[in-house]
């Protein structure tokens, strides 16, 4: 599901772009297959830094705020991983935050 998500997100656009130049650059297909391999392969990386970002980095930094995709109920990367070790945090995101604080503390469960 992250993966799909990722897909459409993120990954498509670069692993296209990447195709393309190939395409457009005269490259046989085994090449443009490659570079559209290598796009997905970079567009999945792009998108793991960026979820990681998301929790280490403040909101001025970001540009956005911080740990925004957890706060919309965003199953990123370093939240799979971190339901696996917290069980509480799967409480926490399906009651949607409902508790004064309850962000703050995902937020800290994931970290």
């Amino acid at each position: 599901d992250y993966l799909l998500k990722s897909y459409y997100k993120t990954t498509s656009l670069i692993a296209t772009s990447t195709k393309g130049v190939a395409i457009f650059s005269g490259a046989d297909h085994s090449v443009t297959e490659q570079m559209y391999e290598y796009g997905k392969n970079l567009g999945l990386s792009f998108q793991v830094v960026d979820d990681i970002l998301d929790f280490t980095q403040s909101a001025e930094q970001l540009g956005k705020p911080a740990s925004s995709d957890l706060a919309k109920g965003n199953l990123t990367a370093l939240v799979i991983f971190a339901l696996e070790k917290e069980p509480k945090l799967r409480d926490i995101i399906e009651s949607e935050f409902c508790e004064t604080g309850s962000l703050d503390e995902a937020i800290e469960l994931v970290k």
